[in-house]
C-alpha cells in the first residue's frame, strides 16, 4: 500500500475529484531527500544491513526495493505534513560473495517514478570457533590468547584477541568455544576477497604486553604456542575441524556471515595509562568499532517521535 504526506485542505478536495485516486496536475516524480546506506557498502560478515528512506510526493507512494533485479521488499511508510520515511533489512544470507546491486523504486499514484541505484558487497569473515592450547602457564595471572593470521612470506595480515572474543579463553587444557572474528590490517574483518589464492598460517600467542594487534607480537614478552599449516581461503573451508599444532591442541575456524549488520573499522585502542594494566578489557587486540547508523538512526529516532504523537 501506498503513502501519502499530509495534505491541505483544498488539496484533499483536488484528491478526491481526481480520478484513479492520484492528485490533479501531479506531473512530477517522488523527491528522494534522503536514503543510507551510501554507495558501496561493505556487509561482509553481516547477515542484514538497513536501507532507510525519506522522501516527499504530493500523492501515494509505493516503495520497491531490489537486490540485483529482484524484488525484496515492499516496506510501509509513515508519513506527516513534511515527508515520509521508511526502512526494511536487507538479508544477505544466500547472496553470493562480491558486489551486488541495490535499486530503489519510488511510484506514485499519478505514475511518475524515481529510481536510486546503489552498490554493495558482501563476505564472510575468518571466525575462531573453539580454542584450547596445552602446557602454557602465566605468572601474571590468566593466559592472554590470541591468533594471529600470517602469509607462507611471514607477512601479518590479521589477527583476533581478547578484545574480539578470545577475553574468556583463559587456561591451559580448557576447550573453550569462543566467536572471535579476526581483523585485518585496516582495521576491517578479515573477509574471503582479502585474500584471493594467498596461502596464509594461524598462529596462537599467549599476550602479556600492550594491545598490539594488528601488529607484530614481540617475542620478548610474548609466547608463540603453535603455528598451523598454510592454507588458502577455500582450503580453510574445507578442512575438517579442529586442527592441532604445536601445543594448540584444538583449534576451529569458520568463514561466518553472522554479525547483525555491517562491522565497520575496528581501530586499536590508545595505550593503557597503566603499563601494568594487562586486564582482559584492556589487553589483546583492537577494540570493535561501530557502523554508522547514520540517516537510519535519525529516521528510527523520527519515526518513534511521530508513533508517540
Amino acid at each position: 500500500m501506498g503513502a501519502m504526506r499530509t495534505l491541505s485542505w483544498f488539496a484533499s478536495l483536488g484528491l478526491v475529484a481526481a480520478l484513479g485516486g492520484g492528485c490533479v496536475g501531479d506531473e512530477d516524480p517522488p523527491v528522494l531527500v534522503g536514503m543510507t546506506p551510501e554507495d558501496g557498502v561493505d556487509a561482509r560478515g553481516a547477515r542484514a544491513f538497513r536501507v532507510a528512506l525519506a522522501y516527499t510526493d504530493e500523492s501515494p507512494v509505493d516503495v520497491a526495493i531490489q537486490v540485483d533485479g529482484e524484488e525484496v521488499a515492499a516496506p510501509e511508510s509513515q508519513c506527516d505534513d513534511e515527508q515520509c520515511t521508511t526502512q526494511t533489512d536487507i538479508v544477505t544470507t544466500g547472496l553470493a560473495i562480491g558486489d551486488h546491486q541495490l535499486t530503489v523504486i519510488l511510484e506514485d499514484a499519478a505514475g511518475n517514478t524515481t529510481r536510486e541505484e546503489r552498490t554493495f558487497s558482501v563476505d564472510d569473515i575468518l571466525t575462531v570457533t573453539s580454542l584450547r592450547v596445552t602446557g602454557e602457564t602465566d605468572g601474571a595471572g590468566p593466559l592472554e590468547l590470541e591468533a594471529y593470521a600470517y602469509t607462507e612470506a611471514g607477512m601479518l595480515i590479521g589477527c583476533a584477541g581478547s578484545r574480539h572474543g578470545l577475553t574468556n579463553a583463559d587456561y591451559s587444557d580448557v576447550s573453550y568455544t569462543v566467536d572471535a572474528s579476526l581483523i585485518n590490517m585496516m582495521g576491517d574483518k578479515l573477509a574471503t576477497l582479502d585474500l584471493a589464492t594467498t596461502r596464509f598460517r594461524l598462529e596462537v600467542w599467549e599476550d602479556d604486553d600492550d594491545p598490539v594487534c594488528p601488529v607484530e607480537p614481540s617475542e620478548l614478552a610474548n609466547t608463540r604456542i603453535g603455528a598451523s599449516a598454510a592454507y588458502t581461503a577455500e582450503e580453510w573451508r574445507s578442512l575438517a575441524m579442529p586442527l592441532s599444532f604445536g601445543r594448540v591442541t584444538e583449534l576451529s575456524v569458520e568463514w561466518t556471515r553472522d554479525l547483525p549488520s555491517p562491522p565497520g573499522k575496528d581501530m586499536a585502542p590508545p595505550p593503557e595509562d597503566d603499563p601494568w594494566d594487562w586486564g582482559k578489557d584492556g589487553g589483546g587486540c583492537a577494540t570493535t568499532g561501530g557502523s554508522g547508523a547514520g540517516l537510519a538512526a535519525a529516521l528510527a529516532g523520527l519515526l518513534a517521535r511521530r508513533r508517540r504523537r
